[in-house]
């Protein structure tokens, strides 16, 4: 990783240990091929522990000191041999020239071929620094190494985001569990809610077009709307399965990474824009594909109406929530990444009030002035709300067809129905009302019986509804939405995605500094 800021110097301790000779080898030769780059040379200092011959002769120049710490050869590796037998040190036929540079820098030859070949590399390093490495640094005085550290030009913000994209999505990758725990889930729950909801939860349109008093009546109509509230919710638990599914993941396994990436900051290796741009970038395919895969489970099986285009917009509002809990997951994991548990139970309870007010519940118009804020800032709303009219709206109901005015032979039942409308009370919950109405003490048994008929046989046509003129499905009228309301909400949502995107930066800045 430290390769990403395009260092002109590389310090590395043994790293060949622990491997195999052949992969040690190809280190060796990779780092070698680092020295030759025409873009961008670097100077690689690598101590080694016990080289093979030819693992030995990759390296261009040799430092060796002794074990009392006295330098007895810097030069070319393959001048060593021919240096030894300056002091009849010949190494053996077919014996490792590095296995014998070590034996004599151990004293196996005797203390004072040391103490010759330390005076004659020090006799050197006062009248000739050629091939010194200690007389190059001394040479290179510290104001021109920091003059030449700034006017360095570090890697491109790009190269470290792409170096970093490809890191992260092998780490994932190497986490197999993960991913698969994820697939399942979204299998899983997927499958359960189009076995709880069935096919048929999407049939009824919820259009108020206008029949006949003999094959529309009010028990029908009731009927509908029953199944229209069954879709709505299926709408909004689907959502909030994608909601905690994308946050819940990042949210346990960033606190893992956060020790990694606050060390190679601190060295220096990449900025924290590289790493946040490339945590992000590494998860978005993750997020895209889970979300696909749980929108192409439940929308069609589940009878919603078959049009490409629905499905689509359906598609791209469930990848929207994905990334908005996939951020907000990341940005409670930073917040609390000193403690996970704090974190695992602060992101649930949190999300909490967008979810309450997103109009499922209680409709947004019907909350009180003093909590509307939560329902603006609800991203679970405006999802919801894009989802009702990607199915109910867009010419869903035939706009040829509309509602005629009507004559009741009880104005007072028309009266309550429209008293009902303006609460915007929904007809199931108001039958009740009726009930107790029409049996109320002042009223005699016939009326009260006449009273029930009329409710069980009046058509839609008798209700004096203020969208008359427009054929739409009862579940924009509930809402209270337009066709219109979905390319703002869209928009919205992007913006929410936004938002968590560059607070989450800040938040991982402010985390680095007071680690600093």
């Amino acid at each position: 990783m430290e390769l990403v800021n395009k260092p002109t110097v590389l310090v590395l301790d043994e790293p060949t240990s622990g491997l195999d000779s052949g992969s040690a080898l190809h280190c060796v030769q990779l780092l070698r091929e680092l020295t030759q780059s025409k873009s961008n040379p670097l100077a690689i200092l690598a101590s080694i522990h016990q080289p093979s011959a030819k693992l030995l002769f990759e390296f261009h120049k040799l430092y060796l000191l002794s074990y009392n710490g006295k330098l007895i050869y810097n030069g070319q590796v393959n001048e060593l041999l021919q240096y030894f037998n300056q002091y009849n040190m010949a190494c053996p036929e077919f014996h490792n020239p590095a296995d014998h540079a070590l034996e004599i820098a151990s004293g196996d030859y005797g203390d004072e071929v040391i103490e010759a070949m330390a005076q004659h590399q020090s006799t050197l390093q006062c009248s000739d620094r050629r091939g010194s490495i200690i007389g190059e640094f001394v040479e290179y005085s510290v104001p021109s190494a920091i003059a030449a550290m700034r006017n360095h030009s570090a890697s491109s913000l790009f190269s470290q985001c792409s170096t970093l994209t490809i890191r992260a999505l092998k780490s994932t990758f190497r986490d197999p569990i993960l991913n698969y725990t994820r697939l399942i889930e979204h299998i899983i729950v997927g499958a359960v809610l189009v076995m709880l909801y069935g096919e048929d939860v999407s049939k009824e349109s919820g259009c108020m077009a206008a029949h006949s008093s003999a094959t529309f009546s009010v028990k029908k109509l009731r009927h509908t709307q029953t199944v229209l509230f069954q879709n709505l919710g299926f709408i909004f638990f689907s959502i909030l399965v994608m909601l905690y599914a994308s946050m819940m993941p990042i949210l346990l396994q960033f606190p893992t990474e956060i020790s990694v990436f606050l060390r190679e900051r601190t060295n220096g290796w990449y900025s924290s824009i590289s790493y946040y741009v490339a945590k992000t970038m590494a998860d978005i395919p993750f997020v895209f594909l889970f979300a696909s895969i749980f929108a192409s489970m439940i929308y069609y099986p589940t009878g919603q109406i078959n049009d490409p285009w629905r499905f689509g917009a359906f598609l791209v509002i469930s990848i929207l929530i994905s990334m908005i809990g996939q951020s907000y997951g990341l940005l409670i994991g930073i917040i609390f990444i000193e403690n996970l548990r704090a974190a695992s139970f602060i992101a649930p309870l949190s999300i909490f009030p967008f979810v309450l007010f997103c109009g499922f519940f209680v409709r947004v118009a019907l909350i009180p002035s003093y909590l509307q804020l939560f329902a603006t800032i609800s991203p679970m709303r405006y999802a919801m709300e894009a989802m009702i009219i990607i199915i109910y709206g867009f010419g869903r109901c035939d706009q040829s067809t509309t509602m005629q005015h009507g004559q009741s032979s009880n104005g007072i039942v028309i009266e309550f129905l429209n008293y009902t409308t303006k609460l915007f009370l929904d007809f199931s919950s108001a039958l009740p009302n009726l009930h107790v109405f029409a049996f109320d003490k002042n009223m005699s048994s016939s009326y009260a019986s006449s009273f029930d008929a009329h409710i069980e046989n009046m058509t839609v046509s008798q209700f004096n509804f203020q969208d008359i003129n427009e054929n739409k499905s009862i579940a924009l009228l509930e809402f209270q939405l337009r066709d219109s309301d979905l390319w703002t909400h869209t928009w919205i949502l992007v913006a929410s995605v936004i938002v968590l995107k560059v607070t989450t930066y800040f938040a991982l800045l402010c985390k680095v500094n007071i680690k600093k």
